[in-house]
């Protein structure tokens, strides 16, 4: 397989795990996938680590040989979307017991609180989504979440909190 077709393969299975066969989402799809996903959290390396075995289970889901995944991304940093959907999938398996904790569901929520949801191919800004992102990425969203992964009411200031615990109070709040 070259890269054209690794890359293209990757990029669909991705947008199979977050939107099945709905094919109203590609343009935000291309650019989180073309985001580096850097933080300031030192536990947030924990997501970005998360988002680069998605690479490697990739490879396993479809009987590929891992360094396949090594030459295709040379080094290549972790995207937005890699992170994004590692973990909606770390989620979903600690959660397994219950059902409404969905790949697609948590993904959708994450764009949602991101502000990004409605960006369908059809009424697509690329510089809002960018900017969405960027706000995310700088720790700029409000205290309660809002404009990051997770909106949630809490006392508590979001911009201090790892992702990981972000994502697990929010998930107590649609339990």
């Amino acid at each position: 397989m070259n890269k054209d077709e690794f890359s293209k393969s990757y990029f669909t299975w991705m947008y199979n795990l977050a939107f099945g066969n709905h094919p109203n989402y590609k343009m935000l799809f291309n650019t989180l996938n073309n985001i580096e996903f850097t933080y300031i959290h030192p536990y947030d390396e924990n997501r970005l680590e998360d988002g680069v075995s998605l690479r490697y289970d990739f490879c396993y889901r479809n009987n590929l040989p891992y360094d396949v995944a090594d030459s295709y991304f040379d080094n290549k940093h972790c995207s937005v979307l890699e992170m994004m959907l590692a973990l909606a999938i770390r989620c979903e398996d600690h959660f397994v017991s219950n059902p409404i904790f969905t790949v697609e569901r948590l993904f959708f929520d994450m764009l949602k609180s991101l502000g990004i949801h409605t960006m369908t191919d059809r009424v697509y800004d690329r510089t809002k989504v960018i900017s969405s992102i960027n706000t995310f990425l700088n720790r700029e969203y409000e205290p309660n979440g809002k404009g990051g992964l997770f909106t949630i009411d809490t006392d508590k200031d979001l911009r201090k909190e790892e992702i990981w615990y972000q994502m697990c109070w929010y998930t107590n709040t649609i339990n």
